[in-house]
């Protein structure tokens, strides 16, 4: 990627105060966003104010659950970059390098989105990538 100023990225949380720091860390460490958005939904926990401290650029809090579809619809919205890059709060052994494998093909115009799929062994591997698709990042 050329320019870390292409990127967006978009955090959904619900009550992840044990885990938002890191994943914030983790992405403003990285050097590859313009913004780090985080978008609590419903979060009756300290999740909102551990993001701020933690660095994120903006900070959503819905204080009624709405679900995950519409957190990352109010993240796209504030976004001001190109592309977006999408992950949960509550990530674990997210590095950098994962960034790169998922931002890169995009920013590189091989693909129009890249969602990583984890092994979760043969036969959910092989559901997962027959299915909508949905993973955390």
């Amino acid at each position: 990627m050329s320019s870390r100023c292409e990127v967006s990225a978009i955090v959904s949380a619900y009550n992840e105060a044990e885990t938002i720091e890191p994943i914030i860390k983790l992405l403003s460490d990285s050097e590859l966003f313009r913004e780090i958005i985080v978008v609590t939904d419903g979060s009756t926990d300290q999740t909102p104010e551990l993001a701020r401290q933690a660095g994120a650029t903006q900070v959503f809090h819905s204080p009624v659950r709405q679900g995950k579809g519409l957190a990352m619809r109010q993240g796209a919205l504030a976004a001001s970059s190109p592309y977006i890059f999408f992950c949960d709060a509550d990530l674990i052994g997210l590095r950098k390098e994962h960034l790169l494998q998922i931002i890169d093909p995009v920013a590189n115009g091989e693909t129009d989105m890249c969602v990583d799929l984890h092994d979760r062994g043969v036969i959910v591997t092989w559901m997962m990538r027959h299915l909508p698709l949905i993973g955390g990042e």
